[in-house]
């Protein structure tokens, strides 16, 4: 058999697109199923294109940045944050009744995400043209058999707030189904085993079928009914079929045979993804790779990526503010600084504004290698292509579809061993303006180290209020309540943070360090007061002036950092943003603008 874990295929879900699925081998609960995601935030968007309309297709595949800790800080509302899980993520698709994939963190007591700097120092110039955040992977929640789709629960929020899919079923909704199932059988039966009816139609099989294809047909009068689309429909025509699916697992598992493939189906329709692997780069400044996970051929396909499509690329535009007369924030239209940091990630071109971005098993991994890259970027093959007319067509037609047509694939250039680092060529454009952002970039924040790294620091000498040629650049000093006295109770001044939502969780307080104690790194702190509370921004553009209470001998592990938004390096102005640069032979000129 073919030696591949996990393949790109069309999706066993009607109009879907394309779908994950297992490879030649079955995966068992709590097993492994996906290698590291990338999370990259984009944050607000309304805001920065002035909430006017604009096409944002990555809309479709972000996830919600709650879910991920290490986004909490990020920016001022987690509400307008998104977060591009750009791997197993953001190409794998849902069927609420057949999820059979979970993110690793749900089932076991360690988190799967971490923030991390990939190796590379605040003095890197790659600093803030990486996510920091990274390690979303996925587990078999289910036993899986092989060649079969892969699901994920995107929650009910994801579908209830589109209205496009008003009519996809949640689990209830297939109970009920099954309700009316059992309740149809019933009634019919008794009703052809009634010796005393006249309608000798009413006792055959073509009354059964007619019954229920009238009963399947109102979905075209209640066409966002979600019980009317948990029943079953296609191939079912008999109370022998509806008894037979009842006896598979009901409704919900109306369609699990069908999410099954085989080796001969996924050889003619799907695309092996695993021939990479997540690791740290050899490359200087480059913080995390993609590697060869098996010998790959030239010409060999490395990886399939299928492509989320912006059609205006100035959507990503991000804009200094300034306050109105009426002492409102306003985005200046005048004055642009910087880009998303998703822009480093996807393909564009000089002579059009769109941007193609890939997704799929860890194509955000690969880095540039100008001289001497072992992989090329070429169109798939048109007969896997959603939409292939789009080549023929201008982007005005086509570029604000919301959904994904186009794909990439990356093939080799020569054979590549197993281990060896995939590098791509960015182009020459790229290569430039990297060399001269080397060349110019200084380190513009010596005291600033993001809050995550501090709190690894056991052994961290923490400055006092006092110090202020050593004070700690963009982030916020709390006190753990557990060092408190037991008779501590100043209720006005305690700050519950932001990830604390129940009635119950531990409160911290805003603190600053008034004396450190050398002798056994323990440290006199200040409580202070929120003399009102304005929301996050306002707690975390100041430490509040107003002391609350002073306290004695509090360990190291007692005081612990959040960052202030908007504080972390991807969000500095002077942070490198550069779009990979499509070849030129792959850009019909119908694109351009």
């Amino acid at each position: 058999l073919k030696e591949c874990g996990l393949y790109l295929a069309p999706s066993s879900i009607p109009g879907a697109g394309l779908g994950m699925y297992s490879g030649n081998k079955p995966y068992i609960v709590d097993e492994l199923v996906s290698d590291s995601d990338l999370m990259i935030p984009t944050w607000d968007l309304d805001y920065h294109n002035g909430l006017d309309e604009y096409s944002f297709l990555w809309d479709e595949y972000t996830w919600s940045s709650s879910m991920f800790p290490g986004m909490l800080d990020d920016t001022e509302d987690m509400s307008t944050t998104s977060t591009i899980s750009s791997g197993f993520g953001a190409a794998i698709n849902c069927m609420m009744p057949l999820v059979n994939v979970a993110d690793e963190d749900q089932w076991s007591a360690e988190t799967a995400y971490a923030l991390t700097r990939s190796g590379l120092s605040s003095k890197s110039p790659s600093t803030g043209a990486n996510t920091p955040m990274v390690g979303r992977r996925f587990i078999a929640i289910d036993n899986i058999k092989p060649f079969s789709e892969l699901y994920a629960s995107y929650g009910e929020g994801y579908f209830d707030g589109r209205p496009a899919y008003d009519f996809v079923p949640f689990d209830r909704h297939y109970d009920r189904a099954d309700v009316l199932i059992n309740t149809f059988i019933r009634n019919v039966t008794t009703l052809q085993e009634d010796d005393t009816s006249i309608d000798k139609f009413v006792s055959s099989k073509n009354f059964e079928q007619e019954l229920w294809g009238f009963i399947v047909e109102l979905r075209q009068i209640w066409d966002k009914s979600k019980l009317m689309f948990a029943i079953p429909g296609d191939n079912t025509t008999s109370i022998d079929d509806l008894e037979e699916i009842l006896d598979a697992g009901g409704s919900a598992k109306q369609n699990y045979q069908d999410t099954i493939k085989n080796q001969e189906w996924m050889d003619k329709n799907g695309q092996c993804i695993d021939n990479i692997r997540d690791g740290i780069s050899r490359i200087p400044d480059a913080g995390r790779g993609a590697f060869a996970s098996r010998d790959i051929k030239r010409g060999g396909l490395v990886s399939p990526a299928p492509l989320v499509h912006l059609a205006n690329r100035t959507s990503l535009t991000i804009y200094d503010h300034m306050i109105t007369e009426e002492g409102h924030w306003k985005r200046n239209v005048d004055s642009p600084i910087h880009q998303q940091l998703v822009l480093n990630y996807c393909f564009g071109h000089r002579d059009t504004l769109l941007l193609l971005c890939p997704y799929g098993h860890l194509n955000f991994l690969m880095n540039h290698d100008h001289k001497n890259p072992n992989t090329k970027v070429v169109w798939t093959e048109k007969k896997r292509l959603r939409h292939p007319e789009w080549f023929e067509q201008p982007l005005e037609e086509w570029g604000k579809t919301f959904h994904s047509g186009l794909s990439l694939d990356y093939v080799a250039l020569r054979d590549i061993e197993e281990g060896e680092e995939i590098t791509l060529d960015y182009g020459i454009e790229w290569e430039n303006a990297w060399q001269k952002h080397v060349k110019n970039f200084d380190p513009p924040r010596p005291r600033y180290i993001p809050a995550f790294e501090l709190d690894e620091m056991d052994d961290l000498i923490i400055p006092t209020k006092f110090e202020l040629d050593k004070q700690l650049d963009g982030v916020l000093t709390f006190c753990r309540t557990y060092y408190f006295p037991d008779n501590f109770d100043i209720s006005p001044f305690k700050f519950r943070t932001p990830e604390d939502e129940d009635d119950e969780a531990e409160y911290h307080y805003t603190c600053r360090v008034l004396i450190r104690n050398d002798t056994d790194n323990s440290y006199t702190v200040e409580i202070t007061e929120a003399e009102k509370w304005l929301g996050r921004k306002d707690m975390y553009e100041t430490m509040y002036e107003t002391s609350a209470m002073i306290l004695f001998n509090i360990p190291r592990d007692g005081i612990f950092f959040r960052d202030k938004n908007y504080a972390r390096d991807h969000h500095q102005f002077w942070s490198f943003r550069h779009d990979m640069r499509l070849p030129d032979e792959l850009l019909p000129d119908l694109w351009k603008n």
